[in-house]
């Protein structure tokens, strides 16, 4: 039985991602001068439609913009999973003049066979050393996301005036 323990404990660790600690991005700051408040609003909803995505909440106001989860990819297994993007966009003025306008991921992981079990997280990052060699389905279906929020932030930098290099990415690493 001791014996069984021994083996069980690391396929148990694998099986569960515990390989290494994943990259997790929190969120996406992009600063310019070149848009108005209203400007970047209009032009942030555009985008967000011109993507796929469906806007939940679009507040002139108070500079938010939350669009409604978007399905980006599955994964089969027992049991299965869909996963679905929400971004959330807030637009500002810095106390320099500036425009500030913060980008956040939101994933939803669904349990297709009952999907009142979900989990909400956000947005896994593959680096590109964990992109390299083979990938796991979950992890092509991470890397599937990852590419359409990326794409979402190139509109925003392009609309902006800037390349993705000049935007600053929040990421944290997480166990």
């Amino acid at each position: 039985m001791r014996r069984l323990y021994f083996l069980f404990v690391p396929a148990l660790l694998f099986l569960i991602g515990c390989g290494g600690p994943a990259t997790i991005l929190l969120d996406v700051k992009a600063t310019s001068d070149k848009l108005t408040v209203d400007k970047a609003y209009n032009t942030a909803t555009s985008i967000l439609v011109d993507k796929g995505f469906d806007v939940k909440v679009a507040n002139k106001d108070i500079g938010l913009i939350t669009t409604e989860y978007k399905k980006w990819g599955s994964v089969d297994g027992n049991p299965p999973f869909d996963f679905y993007l929400q971004i959330k966009t807030q637009i500002k003025t810095r106390a320099d003049g500036k425009l500030l306008m913060i980008i956040t991921p939101l994933v939803k992981e669904v349990n297709r066979l009952n999907s009142t079990a979900f989990t909400e997280h956000e947005l896994r990052f593959l680096t590109d050393e964990e992109q390299k060699g083979y990938l796991t389905a979950y992890e092509e279906t991470v890397q599937s996301g990852q590419l359409l929020f990326l794409n979402v932030v190139q509109g925003y930098a392009e609309a902006l005036g800037l390349s993705m290099d000049q935007l600053e990415y929040d990421k944290k690493l997480q166990n």
